[in-house]
């Protein structure tokens, strides 16, 4: 008898163990390349974000895994439900997909150029006859072309930062190309790739935050994670956060950050 229940006891446990692993709750997040806020190193996710969803994951009993990718594939994915969470900016394009994103972190989101360049903005109808380089699909080419007319600038759709300053660099978009996007990002990447870029006109104020899929994840759960963000930004562990992925404003590049 004691051995029935001895038994009986184990096959509990192990259904008990098998039950709850198969239903644990997991969440996967994407973005595109986005330091200090969300970037590859040594094919790790690292980044502000990633610091941030963590802490909110092991809170809410979450497993959750993040990955880089182009912000086309992470569009589609995130239609699909195969993605759960984007770190991204708000797009009312996007409002039959995705819960829209809080603001979690702010930037600015600016017109930058080569640091060699001569080009002198003091308003935005200084950017008539320039060409202008945005990454497709993303946020800011949502409101560059809003922008546009009656600016008469020249827009190049890239599909990386990455792309968009390399052919700054080597003179693709002409004498006046400039490139669009949150400046800290693309200071970040142009630093990386020992491409010194300037803030050539400071647009507007900008922030970056998690959007998540319609398909995969219901309202109740998007509010607990933006619930949590609240916490942490009242009890200062976002500001920590923040702090260490941008030292005193200065932005350093991958390498520095152990």
């Amino acid at each position: 008898m004691r051995r029935y229940f001895y038994w009986t006891a184990v096959q509990l446990i192990l259904f008990t163990t098998l039950f709850s692993h198969a239903c644990a709750k997991t969440m996967t997040f994407s973005g595109h390349d986005l330091p200090p806020y969300f970037f590859n190193q040594n094919d790790v996710a690292r980044g502000a974000f990633v610091d941030t969803l963590e802490k909110i994951c092991k809170h809410l009993q979450y497993q959750c895994t993040f990955k880089i990718k182009p912000v086309l594939r992470v569009e589609h994915e995130i239609k699909k439900g195969i993605t759960d969470g984007w770190v991204v900016g708000v797009d009312p394009s996007r409002d039959d997909f995705l819960i829209q994103p809080k603001r979690w972190f702010n930037l600015n989101l600016s017109f930058l150029g080569l640091t060699a360049s001569s080009l002198k903005v003091q308003n935005i109808h200084d950017l008539n006859n320039t060409t202008v380089s945005v990454v497709s699909g993303s946020t800011s080419m949502y409101i560059l072309e809003k922008i546009y007319p009656p600016i008469n600038f020249i827009i190049i759709k890239e599909t990386s930062m990455l792309t968009m300053i390399k052919k700054l660099y080597g003179n693709r978009y002409g004498t006046n190309g400039l490139l669009f996007g949150p400046e800290q990002v693309l200071i970040s990447i142009g630093k990386e790739q020992d491409i010194p870029i300037k803030i050539i006109f400071r647009y507007a104020n900008y922030s970056l935050g998690v959007g998540f899929s319609k398909k995969s994840v219901s309202a109740e759960v998007a509010n607990l994670f933006n619930q949590q963000l609240e916490i942490m930004r009242k009890n200062g562990e976002l500001k920590k956060i923040e702090d260490k992925w941008i030292f005193n404003g200065v932005i350093p590049t991958k390498n520095n950050y152990k």
